[in-house]
């Protein structure tokens, strides 16, 4: 990522006015996690061909942001602690598709859509 995304992108946000996750909640709308979406998309894709390359040639989609509540992903490993996964071995899916119950607890916890 450039030095002044980061800041630029705080700046669309207005992030440094957020105190809580309830305003976290009411302050970001639709249109801003799209906003947020492809600058991630455009900023990968000037930092690495190989992801430019696929995205040009359609083998990978437009990266999708969900925002989620506080400790889900506590909710995730110990879903998949349960199930015999090794905490040495653990690592947070980046990418789910096909695991119902993962997909289930990012449902139940999304603050927005």
């Amino acid at each position: 990522m450039r030095a002044n995304s980061k800041s630029e992108i705080g700046t669309k946000f207005n992030f440094q006015d957020i105190r809580s996750i309830e305003q976290f909640k009411n302050k970001i709308p639709g249109y801003k996690v799209q906003l947020l979406e492809e600058t991630l998309d455009s900023e990968i894709r000037k930092s690495n061909l190989a992801y430019d390359r696929a995205r040009s040639n359609k083998r990978l989609g437009m990266l999708k942001v969900i925002l989620l509540s506080a400790n889900t992903f506590c909710l995730v490993k110990d879903s998949l602690l349960n199930k015999g996964i090794s905490k040495n071995q653990f690592k947070i899916p980046r990418v789910i598709t096909s695991n119902r119950n993962i997909l289930s607890i990012l449902n139940k916890n999304k603050i927005c859509n």
